[in-house]
């Protein structure tokens, strides 16, 4: 008998874990981003293409840089059979916030970390700081804000940068 209410216990235990609309939009849209951030560091795109949004897009880190869901789950793939062995994620801190009004209202979750990506074929190890910022609507994830310092990514890959000379400065 104990046996059985031990067990019972645990399993309600672990039932009461999951995130549900009654615990709040944040601790939902906390749950979602560290799905989607382990999705990213695992390769899984069955998760990635279950929780993004149909009109998910993700910006950044450079001005000009964007990419819709079917790109970036294409992307995400090719890169995972051609490129990466493995990735880590050391995260530092979790926040999520709703914004009731302005440009960027809407449920956010914010993922502060240092992220490492292990290539295939002998490519040197890459570790940055990143910082993930992510909408959520609906219980999907509709747009992603990344920000990471893609001129130490590239350094640390073996790119040199030349600065300009100065008849090209002026």
């Amino acid at each position: 008998m104990k046996k059985i209410l031990l067990v019972s216990g645990l399993l309600l235990g672990i039932a009461g874990c999951t995130p549900t609309a009654q615990d709040g939009p944040n601790v939902v849209n906390e749950a979602l981003a560290l799905s989607y951030q382990d999705a990213i560091v695992k390769g899984d795109i069955a998760t990635l293409t279950e929780i993004l949004a149909d009109n998910f897009v993700q910006l950044g880190p450079g001005v000009g840089d964007s990419v819709k869901r079917g790109a970036m789950l294409v992307e995400w793939k090719k890169s995972w059979e051609e490129e990466f062995s493995s990735m880590s994620y050391d995260r530092y801190a979790l926040l999520s916030k709703t914004v009731k009004e302005g440009r960027v209202a809407g449920d956010w979750a914010l993922d502060w970390g240092k992220l490492t990506m292990n290539y295939k074929n002998g490519k040197p190890s890459v570790t940055v700081w990143y910082h993930s910022a992510v909408r959520i609507r609906n219980g999907k994830i509709e747009r992603q804000r990344i920000f990471m310092d893609v001129a130490d990514l590239l350094t640390q890959r073996g790119f040199v940068f030349t600065p300009p000379t100065e008849t090209l400065q002026k």
